[in-house]
């Protein structure tokens, strides 16, 4: 599987999301859009299943990121389950592993008969575009020494949107 499946679906303690294939920019609009509506003291927990994740483009992860900070601000947890060492790493790498819990499970989390894929609808590109350009922003916000990966990604997305306003 290459294309990507984020399931989601509301439990009793917030939200399990199953994370299947290669997550990367085209399903970070969505959760973006997810994270931004989180409501302080509506529910305790957010669990990411990672098991079927083969990889996560830096997008997907500064959406996690972004993510990661509201929950902290808002007093929830967010728990990784079944993330393999490979993903585990290139959260560590950028310097993001400590907005999570991480932790293994063989208990099903998600209902596929009562989730939401968040990776079915093609978000327009100017969304796109303010997603990617936060998500890294947020990875050299949490982590300085990511300037250095990301800060020509900010500078093209940058141009990317002024030039698509000036068109507008």
């Amino acid at each position: 599987m290459n294309k990507a499946n984020v399931l989601i679906s509301k439990t009793d303690y917030g939200f399990a999301i199953k994370v299947e294939g290669r997550a990367s920019m085209e399903c970070s609009p969505s959760l973006r859009n997810f994270g931004e509506n989180i409501i302080q003291g509506a529910f305790s927990k957010i669990i990411f299943e990672m098991k079927d994740c083969q990889w996560m483009d830096s997008t997907f992860m500064g959406t996690l990121a972004m993510l990661g900070l509201k929950a902290r601000k808002a007093g929830i947890i967010i728990e990784m389950l079944n993330m393999d060492e490979k993903n585990r790493s290139l959260i560590r790498d950028l310097g993001i592993e400590g907005l999570f819990k991480f932790d293994s499970c063989s208990d099903t989390i998600i209902d596929p008969d009562n989730s939401q894929n968040l990776c079915t609808s093609k978000p327009d590109q100017q969304n796109t575009a303010e997603t990617v350009l936060k998500a890294h922003e947020t990875l050299v916000e949490i982590d300085n020494s990511n300037a250095e990966k990301f800060g020509k990604v900010i500078e093209m997305v940058k141009k990317e949107i002024d030039d698509s306003s000036e068109k507008h």
